[in-house]
């Protein structure tokens, strides 16, 4: 048998492995993938004339906000994790692995992982794709707004007269 606190330190300890391999790998990975997509998506908004900032500052803070995240989400299951008697857990480890044998699976897909993720909760389902939804219409919302702003309207309201300042090259 191991201390509670044993456990819980077990558990933050592969967090912070885990964290420690999959931060990095994420930052390089959201990096590329927006180098590539920025172009893209700045030239169907016809914004030509701009430049993506590469601060290593924006690194930091979305490391330290995905550790942060990462720590937060570990204390509730090392809690739960040293609770859970030695005994017990030596049963369920007993009939997990009983399962997967009378089940003949061999070894994991990640595909099966997301089909079982999808089929696990229906409500959890239904929210994450009800919140990707939304997003896409926020997105697209935000993109029709800001394509049917006329300025020139706006401003025959806000304006009374027109003035022209130019050289006398220009009407020429």
């Amino acid at each position: 048998g191991t201390t509670q606190t044993q456990i819980k330190s077990m558990v933050i300890t592969q967090a912070l492995i885990l964290s420690a391999i999959g931060i990095p790998v994420g930052l390089v990975v959201g990096w590329a993938t927006g180098s590539v997509l920025c172009p893209v998506v700045m030239s169907e908004l016809k914004i030509y004339n701009s430049s993506a900032s590469i601060s290593p500052w924006i690194f930091v803070f979305s490391a330290l906000f995905a550790w942060i995240t990462v720590m937060i989400s570990c204390f509730r299951p090392a809690k739960t994790a040293g609770k859970v008697s030695p005994v017990e857990a030596l049963r369920y480890t007993e009939q997990a692995s009983g399962f997967s044998k009378r089940n003949g699976k061999k070894g994991v897909s990640l595909f099966g992982m997301a089909a079982a993720r999808l089929t696990g909760s229906k409500g959890k389902t239904v929210l994450v794709v009800a919140s990707l939804a939304l997003s896409i219409v926020t997105l697209t919302l935000t993109f029709i707004l800001a394509n049917s702003f006329n300025m020139e309207k706006y401003l025959s309201d806000k304006v009374q007269a027109d003035f022209l300042l130019a050289d006398s090259q220009y009407f020429a």
